[in-house]
Order: structure tokens, then C-alpha cells, then sequence
């Protein structure tokens, strides 16, 4: 669509080989780069540091951590509309929500964020904050006042 893009990969899966191959094949091996596997810690990190934008393309997840974490890093982040995702990113308001098995809507998403860089950076700073809910420290505190709560409901004072 006329944009100067770099793609990096992070993670393995049973498409990689296929999807390097691909990459040849259109004479993309300058711009997409394959990662593999990156353990938590500087390195990740640092992947997270060198984006603009997260890419979560999943058909199913749970409470997908890799999303907190690029949240907690700033990004902008694009993620299907599966499972558990829709409980931590809200459409328009901390990332933008698609279709799963639809790179048209991914790509759009993406072009979006792209034309757009006052929605990405709201999209960034309210992610943040989405994160910052996370933490052990922040559901550690809410374990314990729901804990104090039924306690005194319960007469255990």
C-alpha cells in the first residue's frame, strides 16, 4: 500500500518455514525479519522498544500476556477479536480490535494507525494505563481489599 515497513516476527510456530519462504519469494527478506523464540527479559524488551505498532493476529487465546506486555511498553497494539482479548482491549478506546482470520481487516488496522499518528498515540497511552492493571502489585491490592470486603460481609472483622 506504498509504506516503508519493517516486519519482525517474534515467536516460533509450525508456519515459519513456510512464511521465510514466502518472504523470499515476493522479495521481502530486507523487511521481514523472523526472531523466533525470545525469552522474557532484555531482549524482548528491546523488541518491544524498537516497535511502533503490536500485531496480536490470534484465532484463539485466553488472557494473551504478550498483549499486556507490548501494552505495558507503549505500543499501539491491533489484536483479534477472540477469546480474551476483547476483556482487555477495547475497540478504539486502548488498541483497535479485528476480525481473526482476516489480513485485509489486519492490514487496515495497521494503515490506520499509520495515517493516524494522534489515534496511535491515544490508543498507546490508554493502553498503558489498561496495563498498569496488571501488575502484581495493582491485583495483589484488589485481592486484598476483595478479601477485606467478604470478611466484613461475613462478620469476620
Amino acid at each position: 500500500r506504498g509504506f516503508d515497513l519493517r516486519l519482525t516476527l517474534v515467536g516460533e510456530g509450525g508456519e515459519r518455514e513456510s512464511l521465510d519462504e514466502l518472504a523470499r519469494a515476493r522479495g521481502l527478506e530486507e523487511r521481514v525479519h523472523f526472531k523466533g523464540f525470545v525469552p522474557l527479559g532484555e531482549a524482548l524488551w528491546q523488541e518491544y522498544r524498537q516497535a511502533d505498532i503490536f500485531i496480536l493476529p490470534s484465532l484463539s487465546e485466553g488472557m494473551p500476556k504478550v498483549l499486556i506486555e507490548a501494552m505495558a511498553s507503549g505500543l499501539a497494539v491491533v489484536a483479534s477479536d477472540v477469546g480474551g482479548i476483547p476483556t482487555l482491549v477495547q475497540d478504539g478506546m486502548n488498541g483497535l480490535l479485528v476480525e481473526p482470520r482476516s489480513p485485509e481487516a489486519i492490514a487496515c488496522a495497521f494503515q490506520r494507525l499509520l495515517q493516524e499518528p494522534a489515534l496511535r498515540q491515544r490508543l498507546a497511552h490508554n493502553a498503558l494505563a489498561t496495563a498498569r492493571a496488571y501488575t502484581i502489585e495493582e491485583q495483589t491490592r484488589r485481592l486484598i481489599e476483595q478479601l477485606a470486603q467478604d470478611f466484613h460481609a461475613l462478620g469476620w472483622n
